[in-house]
């Protein structure tokens, strides 16, 4: 490129893959999604490139320019923007990178995305000076030393390492949604209950002749609040499950978009969901009901508040 020398980094953009049964795609795109890109990404079969911001600003270089690497010509597909050391370089599909290099299938080294479980003093423990039982439950958890453990096991004569700053600010984020969700789900439960109240109580007010009726046929109050108690229980399930069914497929989407995984909700879930839903059902209904029960027969069947 103009006799400067400039790094030439190989990867995968967006390579599919195939585990056993389980297909996959992995690449630059999915292990690094705050990389972008200003043009189009370069196929990985392809012999297009991208360039550095940086890089590209000092050399004057747009998407869909072509330029000399090495005496041939390669087209800019798109001028990359990552705030880090790629700024200054250019990034190629990995068989380009190999060819340039005269080193088919070589690689110098190989980064994992993976979800990861918050660091702890548990974490840091050496697993050789830990009991049967608790080395299982270090090797089982989803700790970035863990998984590096494996990976060493797993690829002979390599070494594995967690970038520690990427596993330790993707644990803090990780930390900070699940106090997010808390507060949010605090919130909804909250308002729920506030909607429940509001909407049971309308109710009982338009059905007062309905009670005073069946107070006047000899009803008590055990059996009124019985009867709509019961009516109370039957709309939450109901509620329970449209709900449970809903946040599913929501939460599978937005796994998705926001993740690049999809969100397993267990179906153990749903008896814990309905008896949420029918406890703040309960509380939220609560005052309403006793009121309702209390109703003067007389002044209800005349339409009186």
């Amino acid at each position: 490129m103009g006799g400067n020398e400039v790094t030439f980094v190989g990867t995968y953009f967006s390579k599919p893959l195939k585990f056993g049964t389980q297909d996959f795609t992995t690449g630059a795109r999915t292990a690094f999604p705050w990389w972008k890109v200003s043009g189009t990404w370069p196929a990985d079969d392809s012999e297009d490139v991208l360039v550095g911001e940086k890089l590209a600003t000092r050399s004057a270089i747009q998407p869909g320019q072509v330029m000399d690497i090495n005496g041939k010509p390669h087209l800019v597909s798109g001028v990359l923007s990552t705030g880090g050391a790629e700024d200054d370089q250019i990034i190629a599909p990995l068989s380009l990178a190999q060819a340039l290099a005269g080193k088919p299938g070589a690689v110098r080294k190989v980064l994992v995305s993976a979800v990861t479980k918050p660091e702890d003093a548990f974490a840091r423990r050496n697993p050789d000076s830990l009991s049967a039982a608790d080395r299982d439950r270090w090797y089982c958890s989803a700790y970035p030393q863990s998984i590096a453990y494996q990976l060493s096991e797993a690829i002979p004569h390599s070494h594995a390492e967690q970038i520690r700053q990427v596993a330790q600010n993707e644990g803090n984020v990780l930390s900070r949604i699940k106090g997010l969700m808390l507060l949010i789900t605090l919130a909804a439960l909250f308002t729920s209950g506030l909607a429940v109240s509001a909407a049971m109580a309308t109710a009982m007010f338009e059905r007062r002749t309905e009670v005073g009726l069946m107070k006047a046929l000899g009803a008590g109050q055990f059996t009124l609040s019985a009867i709509f108690i019961t009516e109370a229980v039957l709309l939450a399930c109901g509620g329970g499950l449209v709900g449970f069914v809903s946040g599913g497929w929501l939460a599978r989407g937005l796994g998705r978009a926001i993740f690049g995984s999809a969100i397993a909700v267990e179906p153990v879930l749903l008896p814990v969901i309905l008896g949420i839903a029918i406890g703040v059902t309960s509380i939220g209904s609560a005052a309403a009901i006793r009121r309702a029960v209390k109703y003067d027969p007389v002044r209800a069947l005349r339409g009186e508040a």
